[in-house]
């Protein structure tokens, strides 16, 4: 098959996804995805030099991962339905949060942490986890929840 999509003659999201990633990947969420049926979606599965954000989003065709939000280098690749572009910031800081230093940096790593954490066990991709799996969560960033506290 052709690595450029017609219409408008660029790449696949798999060929996008190899170049941020060094894995060619038809997704951008965080992670793999079990849509049951023994069927698989592999997502972004790690940290990454620059990040993607897409107009798709906005329109709720798609979630973009924190991995690729959020990237080691202030630079994004941004997908339009018919272009891409690179944005990129001078200041240092701004991938990581609102550019205010490393504890807002170190709290803005662990709110992603948790999002992940919570994004692995909302199945149905719909905000809404079991309240049993709460314990889960927490327990993946490091917090207890007390017995009071689970009623």
């Amino acid at each position: 098959s052709s690595l450029v999509t017609l219409p408008f003659g660029h790449c696949g999201q798999e060929v996008v996804g190899l170049m941020l990633t060094g894995r060619c990947v038809s997704n951008v969420f965080d992670g793999d995805m079990d849509v049951g049926g023994g069927l698989l979606l592999k997502g972004v599965s790690g940290d990454v030099e620059v990040g993607f954000l897409t107009l798709l989003e906005s329109l709720s065709y798609c979630t973009v991962g924190d991995f690729l939000k959020h990237p080691r280098w202030p630079v994004w690749v941004v997908g339009s339905e018919s272009h891409y572009t690179v944005v990129l910031s001078l200041a240092p800081l701004a991938g990581a949060g609102l550019g205010g230093g490393a504890d807002q940096d170190a709290a803005g790593q662990f709110e992603r942490k948790l999002r992940r954490a919570f994004d692995a066990k909302d199945t149905g991709g719909g905000g809404f986890v079991a309240p049993e799996v709460l314990p889960a969560i927490l327990e993946e960033g490091k917090l207890a929840m007390t017995d009071a506290q689970r009623l």
